[in-house]
């Protein structure tokens, strides 16, 4: 970011766009969607991964759809927020209301469904068979500890002393 931005004094013919980004994973999500914003020209961006934000410092002639449409071509969602919202995006939260957080919460609810579907896969995938295929042997049950035991004293087999 440079250090006008950083200071809180945004270059002439710039503004500050902040924009909610669905779908990072990883810090290496937060390096890609940054690399495609700066290969707008005149747009620096910093995005966390942490808060799902990024905080762009654009030209007023870039508009805001190219900024999101950049996000998407990298494969993540985003939605205006912050100070270019109020602008741009007055007409759309004004009617949509609580869209935004209805749409934030079924993006959750989606993720939260992958998840939960994807671990009870692999949990099954470890999961030790009840049977194996028809026509083997049962599994034996593990001996009983006195067992253990007795074999370890050196007591004949089945005599539990």
């Amino acid at each position: 970011m440079s250090s006008a931005a950083l200071a809180g004094k945004l270059p002439s013919g710039s503004r500050e766009v902040e924009l909610s980004i669905q779908g990072m994973t990883c810090a290496a999500c937060a390096a890609r969607v940054e690399k495609k914003l700066a290969a707008i020209d005149g747009v620096v961006a910093a995005v966390n991964f942490a808060t799902e934000k990024a905080v762009i410092t654009a030209p007023t002639s870039v508009p805001a759809e190219r900024l999101i449409d950049a996000v998407e071509q990298a494969g993540y969602g985003a939605e205006l927020t912050g100070p270019a919202a109020g602008a741009e995006g007055a007409g759309r939260e004004r009617s949509g209301g609580g869209s935004r957080d209805a749409a934030r919460v079924a993006y959750l609810r989606r993720r939260l469904i992958v998840a939960l579907v994807g671990n009870s896969v692999r949990l099954r995938r470890f999961a030790a068979p009840a049977a194996g295929p028809p026509g083997s042997p049962r599994p034996r049950p593990a001996a009983p500890p006195q067992a253990i035991a007795s074999a370890r004293e050196g007591a004949p087999h089945g005599q539990v002393t």
